[in-house]
């Protein structure tokens, strides 16, 4: 995916909006987005595409907010950031900071935390679909 398909990405995805379901991470449920339950700051997400075996969703962070170490059971994850920077903690991984363009991986039921170090956006993919990612 390069940055012209991130930007047309970035321009579409506005329009788009999650129906209301209530996965555990979430606190409140909108038309225009859902909020997470996190520390230090803000994040909500916007469904991008969900059909069980995929979920893919756009996720803003504000500075500070942090989702603490949590696993996606039976799910592979990959984080990519398009605007802000991330830092990733990975189980056993060093720490890592994405910034536009970068990505992270991490397998299933490994143990994972995210802080945006400042106003953030990123895609976030999981396979299979897991809990914590919004429906379409």
């Amino acid at each position: 995916m390069g940055s012209k398909d991130l930007e047309r990405l970035e321009e579409l995805t506005p329009q788009l909006k999650p129906p209301v379901t209530l996965p555990l991470l979430i606190k409140d449920v909108s038309k225009e987005a859902i909020e997470y339950k996190i520390s230090g700051g803000e994040a909500f997400g916007f469904a991008l595409y969900n059909n069980g075996e995929v979920a893919v969703q756009r996720a803003y962070m504000s500075k500070g907010a942090c989702f603490s170490s949590h696993i996606h059971p039976g799910c592979r994850e990959w984080l990519l950031c398009y605007s802000g920077s991330i830092l990733m903690r990975i189980q056993d991984i060093p720490d890592k900071t994405l910034l536009p363009g970068d990505g992270s991986y991490v397998d299933s039921d490994i143990a994972h935390e995210c802080e945006a170090l400042e106003d953030s956006w990123v895609i976030g993919i999981t396979v299979p679909a897991g809990e914590g990612y919004p429906h379409v």
